[in-house]
């Protein structure tokens, strides 16, 4: 079993470190105030397929999720799966965010992004994880 987990964290050691240098930065302000009906909007309040890292001010990663939909809905929206709804605490310490966006021609599956959320989550352990403070 150990060669296993052995083998999940060095693929997903890989598959972060293929992907990191290909991610955006925002501030969570900017994503969750922007319009994306306009055309001069953040990429992150316009639908796509998003993986994305919430960070606080010390630079802590909080959370790995993934999205269908926009950044800015997943973080705000009222509802299930709502940042600031369900977990208030760590989205009122979220500072900045990391993103993946594909384009509609090359965007992931929900299958594809789950994957990638995974493995980030197992690589990165961030502090939360499916609602909870991750116990590692």
């Amino acid at each position: 079993m150990d060669n296993i987990k052995a083998e999940l964290f060095n693929y997903s050691k890989k598959l972060y470190k293929g992907i990191e240098n290909q991610l955006k930065r925002a501030d969570r302000d900017i994503i969750t105030a922007a319009d994306g009906r306009l055309k001069i909007g953040h990429e992150g309040a316009k639908k796509g397929s998003f993986i994305y890292l919430l960070y606080d001010k010390n630079d802590k990663l909080l959370y790995v999720g993934e999205t269908g939909e926009t950044i800015k809905k997943r973080l705000k929206s009222h509802g299930s799966g709502s940042h600031s709804v369900k977990n208030s605490e760590m989205f009122n310490n979220v500072s900045y965010i990391k993103y993946l966006k594909t384009e509609k021609a090359n965007a992931l599956s929900p299958m594809e992004r789950k994957m990638i959320e995974q493995a980030f989550t197992i690589h990165l352990k961030p502090k939360y994880y499916n609602g909870q403070v991750w116990k590692y």
